[in-house]
């Protein structure tokens, strides 16, 4: 059983045949559930899956920071903003790209659906993910 943290394996020892980068495999439900547990995650799947092109990643970190923001505390929404945008810049877009959810272009500022995403259809109720509309 692979065990899965919050950061991606280093890339770069991990290469096929032709030179392209192999990505961690989802092996069990456990794994995929493992992934898709923080909220955040499931969130930046929702977007990509509603979107027809590449969501900015500006667009994920101001859904995700009105979403998260309490009135009721002193945290400004750009306190929130810088907050989620290293979570999703250090973590959680990385971990989606090294399992071929996602395609993170973090130089261009952009995640789009990987093959992978479609794969997860089944696991999209059990994660608490629901499907698109």
């Amino acid at each position: 059983m692979t065990l899965i943290g919050d950061r991606p394996a280093d890339r770069s020892d991990r290469s096929t045949a032709d030179g392209e980068t192999a990505g961690e495999a989802l092996d069990s439900p456990g794994d995929v559930v493992a992934v898709l547990r923080p909220r955040r995650r499931r969130e930046v799947l929702r977007c990509v899956l509603a979107a027809d092109g590449p969501v900015a990643v500006q667009t994920l970190v101001r859904r995700l920071a009105e979403s998260e923001t309490d009135p009721t505390l002193e945290t400004t929404l750009l306190q929130q903003c810088q907050r989620v945008y290293e979570s999703l810049r250090r973590t959680h877009l990385p971990v989606l790209d090294e399992y071929g959810i996602v395609e993170y272009h973090p130089g261009r500022g952009f995640v789009l659906p990987a093959a992978g995403l479609l794969a997860l259809e089944p696991f999209f109720d059990d994660a608490g993910l629901g499907r698109p509309e």
